[in-house]
């Protein structure tokens, strides 16, 4: 009666573990592409790892541990997950017909993101119907995150928030002893 929730516990620490080190690793190409604040594509200089990112993932872990009600994160989650699905299979959709010559590495036919839109359209609304509110947080974060994207990817940011974006690179720079990847090859490793 022991061995399962045994092995069980061990399963889920080591898929935990695998998921913080692989997402640490998008967050640090997405702030390589400026999709993420640029502290994110920052590595440590002994190990040569996203420290920044891991940390990210580490605070995220531990706020939505905080939560008291397991099964509102996981409605949250999974609303959240099919609002953008479906936003990305209506864009697979639309671009299809918009702009055709746009070249491809996969080409599949046009029922398959149809369909996929249309599957995850339904989860959407059926959650919206049974449960509106936490669809309207899940949506409401959503907003958020496309907000704060839109702002990070703001070319001519004024001066003054460039300076405190600045600032706050050189604090993080300072307290892990990370560097921006650019700068690898100007460091002595040894």
């Amino acid at each position: 009666a022991w061995v399962m929730p045994v092995l069980i516990a061990i399963s889920v620490c080591g898929t935990m573990n695998g998921c913080a080190l692989s997402m640490s690793r998008l967050f640090f190409v997405g702030a390589q592409n400026k999709q993420f604040p640029t502290f994110m594509s920052m590595i440590d200089m002994k190990r040569m790892t996203p420290s920044p990112s891991l940390l990210v993932i580490l605070l995220l872990t531990m706020l939505y541990v905080s939560s008291k009600d397991i099964f509102f994160l996981i409605e949250m989650e999974g609303f959240g997950f099919a609002s953008v699905l479906t936003m990305v299979f209506a864009g697979q959709v639309y671009l299809r017909y918009k702009e055709p010559s746009i070249p491809r590495p996969i080409r599949v036919h046009i029922a398959l993101p149809i369909s996929l839109f249309l599957i995850s359209l339904g989860i959407v609304i059926l959650t919206f119907y049974q449960k509106p509110k936490e669809s309207f947080m899940a949506l409401g974060l959503v907003a958020i995150g496309l907000f704060l994207y839109f702002i990070g990817t703001w070319k001519q940011k004024p001066k003054e928030i460039t300076d405190k974006i600045n600032s706050f690179n050189i604090l993080i720079q300072k307290l892990l002893i990370v560097i921006p990847p650019d700068n690898a090859d100007e460091v002595d490793w040894e």
